[in-house]
């Protein structure tokens, strides 16, 4: 599974956001509320939201606090 894979193997770069992003909708998807017009709705405020703050002065880099080395 990709999720499995990439929670234990995180990217290190910026598309790790994106991943987050991205399991937010997976789990919606797995909880069957992207069939209501809400989660749908929800699914495409996340999918609108890839790559559009992932400017150098919007990343924190907090996220890396997290990495295996």
């Amino acid at each position: 599974m990709v999720a499995a894979y990439f929670t234990k193997y995180p990217l290190f770069t910026v598309k790790y956001l994106n991943y987050i992003r991205w399991l937010e909708v997976h789990d919606i998807m797995l909880r069957g509320e992207h069939l209501s017009a809400a989660g749908l709705q929800r699914c495409a405020e996340i999918k609108s939201d890839f790559n559009t703050t992932l400017s150098p002065k919007n990343i924190t880099w907090h996220h890396l606090s997290n990495f295996y080395i």
